[in-house]
């Protein structure tokens, strides 16, 4: 596991928040990135769409009689929540071009 350090020891140095603050932004600034790298290619679309939709059920009911069960698709959703609103973020476009393809492609294997 990758424990994260914390970026301030003192909270009252407003270097060190100031810091922190600009460090933050630049990691955010790098993770959209990643994003937009990703749905660039219709092969990163598939695969994001794969995440969000069929492993992380983000669309789906998560009932469950057993309640266990239910926490644990919760998660799973819960991640799939994260990488939706990164994606939406990076390029809504990108992302909604993402869910019209797998759309198509689900129509295509209906028709058969």
């Amino acid at each position: 596991m990758i424990e994260d350090k914390a970026l301030v020891r003192n909270a009252a140095d407003k270097k060190q928040v100031k810091s922190a603050a600009e460090q933050v932004k630049i990691d955010r600034e790098e993770e959209i990135a990643d994003c937009l790298h990703v749905m660039d290619t219709e092969q990163g679309r598939r695969f994001i769409d794969r995440i969000v939709n069929k492993i992380c059920h983000y669309d789906t009911t998560l009932f469950n009689p057993s309640g266990s069960g239910m926490y644990y698709e919760q998660g799973e959703r819960n991640v799939g929540r994260i990488i939706k609103g990164d994606c939406c973020e990076a390029s809504l476009e990108l992302y909604q071009k993402a869910e019209k393809e797998n759309w198509k492609k689900l129509q295509g294997k209906g028709a058969k």
